[in-house]
């Protein structure tokens, strides 16, 4: 007869390593397609503009919209949050900035937690000195059913010096879908 006892422990053990593994695959779906989060740099260009994670350095975000969880299937399939905690300001001068979306055909929500955010302008209502960043969201809405295309939207997020006008940072964004793969080293936004 089976100690009950240890029977426990591993059905406990077992119990712990499928939420382990089941959390590690949700985290892997929502990096490249639900909720993804990037750093963005200013003025840059190439790879310096940014990239996925705080210290990204390819120079462009995709987001496969196919990757995304079970549960965001089921409930929220067709929003995307693109998400730059690291909206950052890598040159030497102190910058008041304005963002525009090039190539996005779809409706977008824009949010910041800067308390000087504007909705309307969207830009930030103070100056960011060098080495200063600021968080920005958007919050992308796709058609019900999300698109099949290989690619979705092909587009820029433009950073702007608000009072100047120059165009400080292109960051290429491309949303892919049906069974796209990124081509070889991993360019998508050539």
């Amino acid at each position: 007869m089976a100690d009950p006892k240890r029977t426990h422990k591993v059905l406990w053990f077992i119990a712990t390593m499928t939420v382990v593994f089941a959390a590690g695959y949700y985290r892997q779906t929502i990096q490249t397609g639900e909720s993804v989060h990037f750093a963005l740099n200013y003025p840059a260009e190439g790879d310096e503009t940014g990239g996925l994670g705080a210290l990204g350095a390819d120079g462009k975000l995709v987001v496969q919209v196919e990757k995304v969880s079970p549960i965001k299937k089921l409930l929220q399939p067709n929003v995307f949050n693109l998400s730059s905690h690291w909206l950052r300001n890598v040159g030497d001068t102190p910058r008041h900035i304005r963002l525009e979306l090039e190539g996005f055909n779809y409706p977008v929500r824009w949010e910041s937690t800067d308390k000087t955010w504007d909705e309307e302008t969207h830009s930030i209502g103070r100056i960011l000195e060098p080495g200063e960043d600021v968080t920005v969201d958007w919050f992308v809405t796709l058609p019900r059913p999300v698109p099949t295309d290989d690619v979705i939207i092909e587009g820029a997020i433009v950073v702007i010096d608000a009072d100047t006008g120059e165009r400080l940072t292109v960051f290429p964004v491309k949303f892919m879908g049906g069974d796209a793969v990124i081509g070889e080293g991993g360019d998508c936004c050539g």
